[in-house]
């Protein structure tokens, strides 16, 4: 095959009798000139992004008409296989297998970019993408990542978020670490989207060293995504009903809370004006 243009080529062998082979997949970028930036190539079956009733990028039958579009398909908890590459500046591909992909953000699903979560998952080979793909974090592998729109900051800067990531390292904060890479879906150029670490219980055990199984992860005012609530509400009953203006109380406090922390994570958000 001569191949003139950026493309994205899937084989299979068949032959009467056998099974067929394996999928292979690979992505072929004809650029003129080397970019600065890491390339991340995703090759998806058309109909599993932009299929009309099955498709996760796009609004789909059931989209409410008022912004932003309740029950579109991007608003379904739907994953898709998709083969995912990453190239980054002058290293080659490092990154090539299938992982699993849904939509990710809250109202910036609206908007025509993105967010892509990836999963890395045995089912579909490999439950880990073996990459550094931040060089300030010594984590070599990744259950999961996000191609990142930029949240509510997709039509200003797209880079803000990252930004102030990266002003916090040094900080004895959590932060999701970030890198801007150039997108492409099915050889079509769609920008460039920030690579960042999902944060969940796979964040904390990459971070950490820690296993799955003895983390517990609490979202929003409550919600338990891995593990108990038990200690969180502790904590929560301890810190509402005891008079903290009391040293030893205060003092007690540090074995529930890391108060250092807490301080540092709220003058970050006040000095950078988190208004979300």
């Amino acid at each position: 095959l001569y191949i003139s243009k950026t493309t994205n080529l899937r084989v299979r062998a068949f032959r009467e009798g056998y099974l067929p082979s394996k999928t292979t997949t690979a992505s072929y970028l004809v650029l003129t000139r080397i970019p600065r930036l890491p390339i991340a190539s995703i090759t998806v079956k058309h109909e599993d992004f932009f299929g009309y009733t099955t498709g996760i990028y796009v609004e789909g039958p059931n989209a409410e008409p008022e912004e932003p579009h309740f029950s579109a398909n991007y608003w379904q908890d739907w994953e898709r296989t998709i083969h995912f590459e990453y190239f980054p500046f002058q290293e080659g591909c490092v990154v090539s297998q299938d992982v699993g992909v849904k939509i990710g953000g809250n109202w910036s699903r609206a908007q025509p970019q993105k967010t892509l979560k990836l999963y890395a998952r045995n089912e579909y080979g490999s439950n880990e993408m073996q990459y550094q793909f931040f060089k300030d974090k010594p984590i070599y592998g990744f259950h999961i990542i996000s191609l990142r729109n930029s949240g509510n900051d997709c039509n200003n800067t797209q880079m803000r978020d990252g930004v102030i990531s990266v002003l916090a390292k040094n900080m004895n904060i959590d932060r999701q670490a970030y890198q801007p890479a150039i997108v492409y879906i099915n050889g079509q150029y769609y920008g460039i989207q920030n690579v960042r670490e999902k944060m969940n219980e796979s964040y904390v055990a990459e971070n950490y060293g820690y296993e799955k199984e003895d983390i517990d992860f609490i979202k929003n005012n409550g919600e338990v995504t891995n593990g108990t609530s038990n200690d969180y509400y502790e904590m929560r009953n301890y810190m509402e009903t005891t008079d903290l203006s009391i040293p030893e109380n205060y003092q007690k406090a540090f074995e529930y809370l890391d108060i250092n922390n807490f301080i540092d994570y709220n003058v970050l958000e006040m000095y950078v004006v988190n208004e979300d």
